[in-house]
C-alpha cells in the first residue's frame, strides 16, 4: 500500500557470506534502502545508506559484503500513491571449507548406509547444494538444499534433517522399486517415521516441531493457487504422532510391503 515498508535484516555468517535479491515490481516502483545494523543498534544519527535506489520490473540487487558483524538491514518504501505488487526472494552465497562439506555428506549418508543393510537400493543420487530457497526433493535423484540445514540450524532443529531426508528417499524409493504411493507425503512420512522409530524416535519431535512451525495459511493459499493437493504441513504433524502411536502395526505393514527388497 501506500507509503508502507517491508523491513527486514541479513545477519552475518561465519563464512562471511554475501546476500543476493532477486526482485520483481510491478504497478509502481519501490525504494530500496540498506543500511549497517551497526548504526541502527547504536541509534547513529546520520546512518550510511549502503543502497538506496528505486526498483521497478524484473531485477537482480546485489547487496554489499557486510560491513559489520550485526548484518545489514533491508527496507522497501512505496512512496507512491499506488500499491505496489513485489516478489522477493534472497540468496545467501558463499564458499565452504572442503573438510566442512566431507562432514555434511558423511552426516548424510549415514541413514542411506542404514537402509543398504536392510535392503538392495536402486541406483540414485543424493546431493547437498544450494537451492535458493529451503526446500529439499526427489526426482527421483535427492536434493537437500543448504538453505533448509541453515533454517534447521538457525531453529535448533536439526534433529528434523534425518526425518526430511528419509522423506524424500520415500518418494524415490517407491518410485524406483514401482509401489504404490511414491507421489504422497503422508506415505513419505509414515516410511521416516517408521523407520526411525525403531533406531532414533527423538529425531522425530524435532520434525513435527519443524513441521507445526510453518505457515500454514500461506501453504492453503498456494495450494488453492497451484491445485496443490499435498497435506499441510500442520496436518502432517498430527498425522505423524498418530503414527507413532501405532507404529508396531505400521511396520508389519511396511515389512510385508518391502520385503521383496531386502537382502
Amino acid at each position: 500500500m501506500p507509503g508502507e515498508k517491508e523491513v527486514f535484516d541479513l545477519e552475518a555468517t561465519p563464512y562471511e557470506d554475501v546476500y543476493r535479491a532477486k526482485l520483481s515490481v510491478r504497478n509502481s516502483p519501490i525504494r530500496i534502502v540498506v543500511v549497517d545494523r551497526r548504526d541502527v543498534t547504536t541509534n547513529n544519527p546520520k546512518p550510511t545508506l549502503l543502497i538506496d535506489r528505486m526498483a521497478m520490473g524484473a531485477s537482480l540487487v546485489d547487496f554489499p559484503k557486510l560491513p559489520s558483524k550485526e548484518g545489514i538491514g533491508v527496507i522497501l518504501i512505496n512512496q507512491s500513491r499506488l500499491p505496489a505488487i513485489f516478489d522477493l526472494t534472497v540468496y545467501r552465497l558463499g564458499f565452504r571449507p572442503q573438510n566442512v562439506a566431507a562432514e555434511v555428506k558423511k552426516y548424510v549418508e549415514i541413514p542411506i548406509i542404514a537402509l543398504r543393510q536392510v535392503y538392495r537400493l536402486p541406483r540414485f543420487r543424493v546431493q547437498v547444494k544450494p537451492c535458493g530457497s529451503s526446500n529439499a526433493y526427489s526426482s527421483p535423484d535427492v536434493v537437500i538444499c543448504t538453505e533448509l540445514i541453515a533454517e534447521l540450524s538457525e531453529k535448533g532443529l536439526t534433529g528434523a534433517l534425518y526425518p526430511i531426508l528419509l522423506h524424500e528417499l520415500a518418494h524415490s524409493l517407491l518410485f524406483l522399486w514401482d509401489l504404490p504411493g511414491y507421489d504422497n507425503e503422508d506415505v513419505a512420512d509414515e516410511f521416516a517415521a517408521v523407520f526411525l522409530v525403531q533406531f532414533e524416535p527423538k529425531l522425530l519431535d524435532d520434525y513435527i516441531t519443524w513441521l507445526d512451525s510453518k505457515d500454514s495459511i500461506t501453504e492453503a493459499v498456494i495450494q488453492l493457487v497451484q491445485g496443490d493437493r499435498h497435506t499441510l504441513s500442520i496436518q502432517r504433524a498430527r498425522n505423524l504422532k498418530t503414527v507413532l502411536n501405532k507404529s508396531d502395526e505400521l511396520g508389519r505393514r511396511w515389512g510385508r510391503l518391502l520385503s521383496a527388497f531386502v537382502r
